[in-house]
């Protein structure tokens, strides 16, 4: 199976690219097959990531847990150093989305706006606009392909330029189900949050709220999340394990009973392979955007 699934991520690549060979780093991630709570010897990849020796994210593979087939994929591009394009494709080479980034002159997001295909052309879908006070991203807009807005997002910071809070609001022609959004965070002496507490308003009446508790091990590294109600009733947690060098190297998720529901591993290796150039799919249709 690791074989099969290292294969089938390089084909992915080389079926498309053809340039002299580099050096790429491929973090692998593994779920494990879990019964009544309880893990198996079995497991397989169910997502590559393939990054350059930097550290920049190229590709990333996701393959179904039960059947191991791929499900979907996504290709970054790069500009001026910056995140550019990302293309979300189907499992059959369909693109599904792809998202495009726009920055300032010194380097910060401003605008994300995310395209869908249509015949031989892209469409806008969403685009969300950033705003910046004193270097920290104060508000940003969410709107639809016809310019009407459907979400808010203010940001409010304490004198270290740590997050205080974040409303996110929601407008009638929102498809999401909710109408407001709050979180609150709270910071250890090290800066790391420590707490958050969700409130979420939802457009048929309810209200919730939702606690999020953070834990970190003696390197500083998240060691583990739990997810409570207002009350103290556990929803869910997770916990992380590293590698000495500080790659995660297990993730676990439990539900509401302390029931084993997800566990994942992760394996790192370093691949030669044509990594060569790709021009987007935005790119190809540049002169076709409606």
């Amino acid at each position: 199976m690791k074989i099969y699934k290292i294969i089938l991520g390089l084909l992915c690549i080389t079926q498309v690219l053809h340039a002299q060979k580099d050096t790429v780093k491929i973090d692998f991630e593994y779920g494990q097959e879990i019964i009544d709570g309880k893990t198996t010897p079995k497991s397989t990849v169910i997502s590559q990531k393939f990054l350059s020796v930097n550290d920049r994210l190229l590709r990333e593979f996701f393959y179904d847990m039960n059947t191991g087939m791929l499900t979907k994929y996504i290709w970054y591009f790069y500009e001026n150093n910056l995140p550019h394009t990302k293309e979300v494709y189907n499992s059959d080479n369909t693109l599904n989305f792809l998202i495009q980034y726009q920055y300032d002159p010194d380097g910060k997001k401003i605008k994300e706006t995310e395209f869908v295909p249509e015949g031989e052309h892209v469409k806008k879908q969403l685009e969300t606009i950033y705003s910046y006070q004193n270097n920290l991203l104060k508000s940003s807009q969410e709107r639809d392909a016809d310019n009407k807005l459907l979400r808010t997002t203010n940001l409010n910071y304490n004198n270290q330029g740590l997050t205080l809070n974040k409303s996110v609001k929601y407008k009638p022609r929102s498809p999401s189900e909710i109408k407001s959004k709050t979180i609150e965070y709270t910071y250890n002496d090290s800066g790391q949050i420590s707490k958050k507490i969700i409130q979420i308003k939802n457009k048929n009446g309810s209200n919730k709220t939702e606690i999020v508790s953070f834990d970190y091990n003696e390197q500083g590294r998240l060691a583990a999340k739990n997810y409570t109600t207002e009350d103290g009733s556990l929803i869910k947690k997770f916990d992380y394990l590293y590698y000495p060098k500080g790659k995660i190297s297990r993730f676990r998720e439990f539900n509401k009973d302390s029931v084993l529901v997800n566990y994942s591993s992760y394996k790192y290796e370093i691949h030669q392979i044509s990594k060569g150039t790709f021009e987007s799919y935005l790119e190809k249709t540049e002169n076709k955007k409606e």
